[in-house]
């Protein structure tokens, strides 16, 4: 009687070669039509997983078209505020050495009157105080601008 080890079985070659010639007869041809029943079974569910992630791609494609398009479309808004913003920059600049201008011309007519602004003549000190105002005026204007175009509140404009 053949003796049985830890997972070996003892045969003779005899033995060995029904074993598996009885295996090639009964038990392959089970086996593959039992690979054969699953491929077909399979098939439809490995197709229709392909098709979905097809039509996932194609919408994940679209996205990123569309995506792409509005990102350009907000680079293009950027600029335009960007290019906006520097010329309202100019402007207050121009404005500022304008009022500085008029600060020396106020302070010579000080210094030649006698160096107070009492002494000055009406006229040319309120000439002077309008040009003051209305330069202010403007500065007061640019800079809401500016904010408004930049987006912040008005509370915080100046």
């Amino acid at each position: 009687m053949p003796e049985i080890t830890a997972g070996e079985i003892e045969v003779s070659q005899a033995e060995e070669r029904y074993l598996r010639g009885a295996f090639r007869r009964f038990a392959l041809p089970y086996l593959g039509g039992l690979a054969a029943l699953l491929a077909l079974v399979l098939a439809p569910l490995v197709v229709h997983v392909q098709r979905d992630d097809v039509a996932a791609n194609a919408a994940a494609l679209q996205s990123a078209a569309s995506a792409d398009d509005t990102q350009e479309a907000q680079r293009a808004e950027i600029d335009a505020l960007r290019e906006s913003l520097a010329a309202a920059l100019e402007r207050v600049a121009a404005l500022e050495q304008s009022l500085q201008g008029t600060a020396k011309k106020m302070s010579a007519l000080e210094g030649r009157v006698g160096g107070s602004a009492a002494q000055i003549d009406e006229a040319e000190f309120s000439a002077l105080q309008d040009e003051l105002a209305s330069a202010r005026e403007r500065i007061d204007t640019l800079e809401h601008r500016v904010s408004a175009a930049v987006g912040l509140p008005a509370s915080l404009a100046r």
